[in-house]
């Protein structure tokens, strides 16, 4: 976790929950989910989309996770510069900020 993380002592407790996952489904997700892509699916999604993307990340690509945004009719991007892949465990009320003004903008 220390790797990937901004803020190492915010995120520790995370390796304890990794390791509480099943041998049987890392493996799975390395063998396969990892290769699993439904980005086809991005442009037939009709719900407001909202995402929160990490500009320190050093796990998912941050081009692609703006392509992926792009994808999806109506789709909105906020990069929190400062923030890497686990922003939202180091930085909560950054990303509940992010998440309410966005919900503000939503019509129900």
């Amino acid at each position: 976790m220390a790797a990937i993380s901004i803020d190492p002592a915010r995120t520790a407790s995370l390796a304890d929950d990794m390791l509480a996952v099943s041998r049987e489904m890392w493996q799975g997700w390395l063998t396969e989910g990892v290769f699993t892509s439904q980005a086809d699916e991005l442009p037939g999604l009709r719900v407001p989309t909202c995402s929160l993307i990490g500009g320190k990340d050093v796990v998912v690509d941050q081009a692609k996770q703006l392509d992926d945004i792009r994808r999806v009719p109506s789709g909105r991007a906020v990069v929190l510069s400062d923030h890497g892949h686990l922003g939202v465990l180091e930085a909560p009320g950054d990303f509940a900020r992010e998440t309410a003004a966005f919900l503000g903008t939503v019509e129900l």
